[in-house]
């Protein structure tokens, strides 16, 4: 991939970028409480690849069973919309929420000749080697999902606000539980996301006041098979439970399950994140009081958007949020 264009490249170039392949969807009016203003900078040291129609896009996912990535309403979903829109491929890779196979799918797809990575970081230590490796071979990067330390070392990021995803989510138990109750939460703080949406959710139960008491923490995967042990351990632990934050709707699911074969529900209220169809089922069911629905399709289609723009020459923001809706019982029918 050359930085230094002939005259006549330039030329054609231009032409290219005229035709232009889509738009970029505007990020959120509002950023999170706790969030910087964003850095619209461009990468210092990043060289987009030329505009055309073959550019190659190679995406890592964090967890294709996850409905919310590889679901039909899922970020992958989106992606292929938008590329199909551009006329770009995009290869797919699945990382299993495997940090090291994260790294040596992304190096694998360097080595193939990609022009662009979309990328969902796993860990904010591990995505130093990746953008490094990106920087030596001039392959810009959208991230997608979550953000990373050295925003300015990103063509752009493309996330749900999830802060405001946590606060929604923190407000509602503490309006379900007038104000009074011992909730438990269920983290994978290791990713950035997880330990910004529960911040959110700490702040919203901190405005209600004391009688709104969180007397347990525990960390795990992100999955319903890690969840449901670890919620059968926390309810022997805490019998008085009386509401649960989960971090997205597999993990609430699994804890769902656990509540369910002790005999608790309709005792302990459930709130999750994401908006997947299973949890929306296990809302109308009664099981699941409410999930803060990220818009998957949208962040996909639109991390390919910015990455398609970015590639053709185009300004783009460094940091755009997708907003969020809080379902529950009175508006579940209308996203099923």
């Amino acid at each position: 991939m050359k930085k230094t264009l002939t005259v006549v490249l330039a030329v054609i170039l231009s032409i290219f970028v005229m035709a232009a392949c889509g738009t970029t969807s505007a990020p959120a009016d509002t950023a999170p409480a706790d969030t910087a203003p964003a850095d619209t900078s461009a990468p210092a040291d990043t060289a987009a690849p030329a505009a055309s129609g073959d550019i190659l896009v190679g995406a890592s996912v964090g967890n294709m069973t996850n409905p919310f990535f590889g679901g039909p309403e899922g970020v992958v979903a989106g992606m292929k919309k938008a590329a199909a829109e551009v006329g770009c491929t995009i290869d797919f890779v699945d990382a299993n929420l495997d940090q090291a196979k994260q790294i040596s799918d992304v190096e694998d797809m360097i080595n193939s000749g990609i022009d662009l990575l979309l990328l969902d970081p796993l860990d904010p230590k591990s995505v130093t080697a990746i953008l490094d490796a990106c920087e030596a071979k001039g392959i810009p990067v959208v991230a997608y999902n979550s953000t990373v330390e050295e925003m300015h070392r990103l063509a752009s990021a493309v996330v749900s606000d999830n802060y405001q995803a946590g606060y929604l989510g923190g407000k509602a138990m503490a309006e379900a539980l007038n104000g009074e109750g011992e909730v438990v939460m269920y983290n994978y703080s290791v990713v950035e996301i997880c330990a910004v949406r529960a911040n959110g959710f700490r702040d919203a139960l901190a405005e209600f006041g004391p009688n709104m008491r969180i007397v347990d923490e525990q960390e795990g995967d992100p999955t319903v098979d890690a969840a449901m042990p670890i919620m059968e351990n926390m309810l022997q632990a805490n019998p008085n439970i009386t509401g649960v934050w989960a971090l997205n709707d597999p993990s609430a699911q699994g804890i769902v399950a656990a509540i369910e074969a002790k005999g608790r529900l309709g005792e302990i209220v459930v709130i999750g994140v994401d908006g997947n169809e299973p949890n929306l089922l296990l809302i109308q069911q009664g099981k699941q009081h409410a999930t803060v629905a990220q818009n998957a399709l949208e962040i996909g289609y639109t991390t390919v958007m910015v990455g398609i723009d970015y590639a053709n020459g185009k300004p783009v923001e460094n940091l755009i949020y997708i907003p969020v809706t809080l379902i529950d019982i009175t508006n579940v029918e209308e996203f099923l």
